[in-house]
């Protein structure tokens, strides 16, 4: 099923072996070690009069491909664009663009020179763009923690009347500085990819990373650009570092991660089998060992800012329990359950992983604690017993047509994908391997078939591209000979149907403009040839009533005089020999 490869990467898997991840880097628990607070997040996003103009506008140089626009993209977090109302986006897809150009570009950044103390920056023009409705430090914040990818920039800005200025960093003015940068960031982040896609589970990638993340970084107050993610690539940073990486390696694993701030930290949220969760990879990495728990919403150690409260989804439950768990599974009559809450002041939730359906039991007990079973969040493809289903939104599959990005597919009662032929009504459909039905022309077996643009199967004559075919009750092109209403017909080995003159098995035949076989006499251009019944051009003596006729080897009817085996005979204008 390639066309869904990124899809199934978030998706439950119908079968799998559990591997386990925990501990492999010395975690250790609560009872050991008391984990200690970690901040230093920096924020300055203020207003100002008389918003500069840079005294220098760069020249955007070079273009990038869209391979790499789109690899970069898939960094950043949709979290909370997606709540946003039209008026925040514009703003926000105004420092988008703006600070995509300068991603992928060899150009130095534009000089603001003497503006409080900082030299460098992007501005970004909001003219046109309807502000009265949006909060504009929010949207900037959001902005700047919700893409990774521009390690550039800092967390400052500057905004006033038509504007605003994303400040760099000076290290990273230069088109070339940036581009190194983006070489060594696109490896290792590749790395830490490369270790999540081992595993087939969304939460099993996420602890992976985690405790990567633990095991390659160390937290230092004061290291450079530590409010970026280039800091964490280059192993040294504060919550920002931690938390940008995060965001970058989860949403290019295809798994749904956002950001979060307070006054002085970051940490993040994650969407895991339909339920988000917090998590603190800063508060994970501790000095003597991987210290793993997810936030509560009752228990933060740091309150997030008032404005996350308008847009961040709901977190529902949480891995909890003295902040400190040691396994994410459990296994119970032979179902595979994801711990989804084991904090021990609320109820303990498990969620099944091991293959969606609606009959699990409402408990489960695990070590002598009862878990209330959630019913798994079923979204998507899913493949059971071998067959495939499409779950929208934990309702029961889908059944019948459906369109699915685009494509169609049909499904049985029971809800399993057809693939193959399929008759609905009284057209014939195809389905391909995955599922999606067929379009124009196909090869199936040794023949060729063409569906329509709804996908019904054709049949009879059709016109395709200016040239008829003629398909049998099967479906199946025509090629050869073929007789329909008394007039035989001839199509060319790819099919289409054959006009004028045409070579056959050695012999030389004439279609006519509706493609039947001539047969009689024929004109073609001011020459005469007589096509036999049989279709045959004929070539030699031919005998009509009592009149004879020559046609030489081109079959070319003959006229005036001619010399045959020695013998001259004189044909007058009509073709008629005179002296047979």
């Amino acid at each position: 099923m390639g066309i869904r490869s990124r899809l199934l990467s978030t998706l439950l898997a119908a079968v799998f072996a559990v591997t386990p991840v925990i501990g492999m880097f010395g975690t250790v628990s609560a009872d050991e070690k008391k984990a200690e607070y970690r901040g230093g997040l920096e924020v300055s996003i203020e207003e100002i009069d008389n918003l500069p103009q840079p005294t220098v506008h760069a020249e955007i140089k070079g273009t990038a491909s869209e391979a790499d626009k789109k690899y970069w993209w898939k960094m950043s977090s949709n979290v909370y664009y997606d709540r946003f109302s039209e008026a925040e986006k514009a703003v926000y897809n105004r420092l988008d663009s703006a600070a995509l150009k300068y991603l992928l570009s060899d150009s130095d950044i534009s000089d603001f020179s003497g503006v409080q103390g900082v030299e460098n920056g992007i501005f970004v023009d909001l003219d046109g763009v309807d502000t009265s409705s949006v909060n504009l430090p929010t949207i900037i914040l959001m902005f700047l923690n919700s893409n990774p990818q521009y390690f550039y920039l800092q967390t400052l800005a500057r905004y006033g009347s038509g504007g605003i200025i994303l400040y760099a960093y000076s290290d990273f003015v230069s088109g070339t500085a940036r581009a190194a940068a983006r070489d060594t960031i696109k490896n290792k982040v590749n790395e830490y990819v490369s270790a999540a896609s081992k595993y087939s589970l969304p939460e099993q990638k996420e602890h992976v990373v985690f405790e990567l993340m633990c095991k390659n970084i160390e937290y230092v107050t004061g290291a450079p650009y530590n409010q970026s993610l280039y800091s964490a690539v280059l192993g040294k940073t504060v919550c920002a570092g931690y938390m940008h990486l995060f965001t970058a390696v989860m949403n290019l694993c295809g798994i749904t991660c956002g950001p979060v701030t307070s006054d002085d930290h970051g940490w993040n949220i994650i969407l895991l089998h339909g339920n988000w969760y917090y998590v603190d990879v800063t508060g994970g990495d501790q000095e003597w060992g991987v210290y793993y728990y997810y936030y509560n919403t009752n228990t933060t150690a740091a309150v997030m800012k008032d404005m996350y409260y308008l847009y961040i989804p709901v977190v529902s439950y949480d891995c909890l329990e003295d902040y400190y768990y040691s396994n994410l599974y459990f296994e119970v009559g032979g179902v595979t359950y994801f711990i989804a809450n084991a904090d021990t002041r609320l109820t303990r939730m498990a969620v099944p992983v091991s293959e969606p359906t609606s009959f699990f039991p409402s408990s489960v007990t695990y070590n002598g604690k009862t878990y209330a079973v959630i019913k798994p969040v079923l979204d998507g493809w899913y493949k059971l017993d071998g067959q495939w289903y499409y779950f929208k939104n934990n309702a029961n599959p889908l059944k019948g047509w459906n369109q699915i990005n685009n494509k169609w597919y049909y499904f049985e009662a029971t809800g399993a994908m057809v693939t193959g032929w399929r008759q609905s009504g009284s057209n014939w459909y195809y389905f391909s391997g995955s599922g999606a039905m067929v379009t124009d022309w196909q090869q199936l077996g040794d023949k060729w078939y063409y569906f329509g643009s709804d996908g019904a199967m054709l049949t009879g004559w059709q016109k395709i591209s200016g040239k008829w075919y003629y398909f049998e009750a099967s479906g199946a092109m025509k090629t050869g000979w073929y007789m329909s209403g008394g007039k035989w017909y001839y199509f060319s080995g790819s099919g289409s149907m054959v006009t004028g003159w045409q070579e056959i098995g050695g012999a030389w035949y004439y279609f006519d403009s509706d493609g039947s076989m001539f047969t009689g006499w024929l004109k073609s251009g001011n020459k005469w040839y007589y096509l036999q019944s049989s279709g045959v051009m004929k070539t030699g003596w031919y005998l009509s009533g009592s009149s004879w006729y020559y046609f030489d080897n081109s079959g070319v009817m003959v006229t005036g005089s001619k010399t045959i085996s020695g013998k001259t005979y004189n044909f007058n204008s009509n073709g008629v020999c005179t002296n047979p």
